[in-house]
């Protein structure tokens, strides 16, 4: 809800030259981002959880900062939502991680897990690690060439 917000609002006050096209890409981000609130607060009540409803409650939830009332420079306006975007990217990395380390996937400890993508190496070595070590030296090579995962104890 945060970050469609966000682009509510730059949708709302972007000015200059490029006030249409900005008006008109901040405007279909929002609604990208409507869409995707609405896929996210479906899965969790349908797991059985309280999806968060009030835009109030959201904002006292997020970790993304609270922009400051009126209008910005464009450049700072973008630079706000690459912002709130990499918050979010780091969160969700981070619950990934700890949600395979709590649940046997995360082999190693999450302190390891520094750059993109090793995350999801890790999760497919925790369902993979049982018949990678079956696989004879030569295979799991090429495997942790295909994959990117870490194959130790492999056999041969």
């Amino acid at each position: 809800m945060t970050l469609r917000d966000l682009y509510k609002k730059h949708h709302w006050q972007t000015a200059g030259p490029t006030f249409y096209q900005l008006h008109l890409l901040f405007d279909k981000h929002a609604e990208e981002q409507n869409e995707l609130v609405d896929v996210l607060a479906e899965r969790v009540q349908s797991l059985g959880g309280i999806a968060v409803g009030d835009p109030r409650h959201a904002a006292e939830l997020t970790t993304i900062p609270r922009p400051p009332d009126g209008a910005e420079e464009v450049g700072v306006m973008i630079d706000r939502t690459l912002r709130a975007h990499e918050t979010i990217i780091t969160k969700v990395r981070k619950g990934i991680v700890t949600f395979a380390f709590l649940t046997g996937l995360l082999l190693i400890p999450a302190a390891r897990v520094d750059r993109p993508g090793t995350a999801v190496a890790l999760i497919i070595n925790g369902f993979a690690k049982e018949v990678m070590n079956q696989l004879p030296m030569e295979f799991a090579v090429e495997a942790q060439k295909l994959l990117g995962v870490s194959l130790e104890g492999s056999v041969g």
